[in-house]
């Protein structure tokens, strides 16, 4: 017989003795925020500052249930005339599309649409000493937690001495991502964020970003930010920058601005991700709040399991697998 426990599991301890360090950056184990039906991932600085490593293994996206994309269909194909190869089903033929001679353009372009696609990269830009641009190869003493808890990505890192923090969380149930950095670099002007934006791709980085023609970006400035309407074949929305204090917005080209805020060694702001973009702009401490009401209430509902104490040497990583399997579950639940 199993005893009745005399006190309810302290969820919180249990969940945060799985918070997630990384120290390096691993291409095939990016961290990840996001409520289930929206998603961000990022490297070591927090951001998508540096996604090529990325591509081939975890490629990082930011991506939406409801962001999925179509290419035009080209000229001269008919989905009607498509050839089905028949199956022989309990006593009767059923077709389906499984070769693509004779047909492949057609066969293709059903395969790869609609696709989810990339709603749009976030990252760090930083300009060197010698007013070079950064690499991958200037990051130093990086320490990145997931505090599974709360959901909340806390992301430290050096560039020749600097101190960079940067905080990232997806804001609830809301598809919007609460972004704060802390840096001399900022003060210094040599610290921007920079906002890229694709066009959409059905390969496993959901990116191409080289077909600036075929998708548009018009931007509109709003009172600390910015509001963003995209247009590519057969969707648009919005995207809504809003930071906590005077900042910057300056756009380099049609789908690529950069954000610096006035002398200030901090900046905080929220990117509102929406198929309309919401009339009431989110702010980052309401962001922040967001995200961990929402992995409260998820942590406090639903079963727990308690392995502390086990004399089996097993427990413990039994334990982290059930803890952070949860946290990617609830992530990446879509619908």
């Amino acid at each position: 017989m199993i005893d009745s426990p005399t006190a309810p599991i302290d969820r919180q301890k249990v969940v945060q003795r799985h918070n997630v360090v990384m120290r390096v950056l691993d291409p095939r184990s990016p961290l990840t925020v996001g409520n289930g039906e929206f998603a961000f991932g990022v490297d070591p600085t927090g951001l998508q500052s540096f996604p090529e490593p990325y591509v081939t293994a975890m490629p990082l996206c930011t991506m939406s249930n409801w962001g999925w994309h179509s290419k035009p269909l080209p000229a001269g194909l008919d989905p009607a005339t498509i050839r089905y190869t028949n199956f022989d089903t309990y006593g009767r033929p059923v077709g389906h599309v499984t070769s693509s001679e004779g047909q492949k353009p057609l066969f293709d372009w059903l395969r790869e649409n609609p696709h989810r696609f990339h709603l749009g990269r976030i990252g760090i830009e930083i300009t060197l000493n010698n007013g070079q641009l950064w690499t991958i190869d200037d990051l130093r003493d990086v320490k990145q937690t997931l505090d599974v808890w709360t959901g909340i990505i806390t992301s430290r890192f050096a560039v020749e001495g600097t101190t960079v923090e940067v905080t990232t969380c997806c804001a609830g149930e809301r598809d919007a991502l609460g972004i704060q950095v802390r840096s001399d670099l900022l003060k210094q002007g040599r610290l921007k964020i920079v906002v890229r934006f694709p066009y959409g791709s059905q390969d496993m980085s959901a990116a191409e970003w080289g077909k600036d023609d075929l998708h548009s970006t018009t931007l509109s400035h709003i009172d600390n930010g910015v509001v963003l309407i995209r247009s590519m074949d057969d969707i648009s929305y919005g995207v809504i920058l809003q930071a906590d204090q005077p900042i910057d917005c300056i756009a380099r080209t049609q789908h690529e601005l950069a954000i610096n805020p006035r002398a200030a060694d901090h900046l905080a702001f929220t990117a509102d991700f929406a198929i309309k973009p919401n009339p009431t702009p989110i702010l980052f401490e309401q962001a922040i709040t967001a995200s961990k009401t929402f992995w409260h209430d998820f942590w406090t509902s639903g079963g727990a399991i308690d392995f502390e104490g086990s004399t089996d040497p097993r427990a413990h990583e039994l334990e982290r697998r059930v803890v952070l399997s949860q946290y990617v579950m609830r992530i990446n639940s879509a619908g």
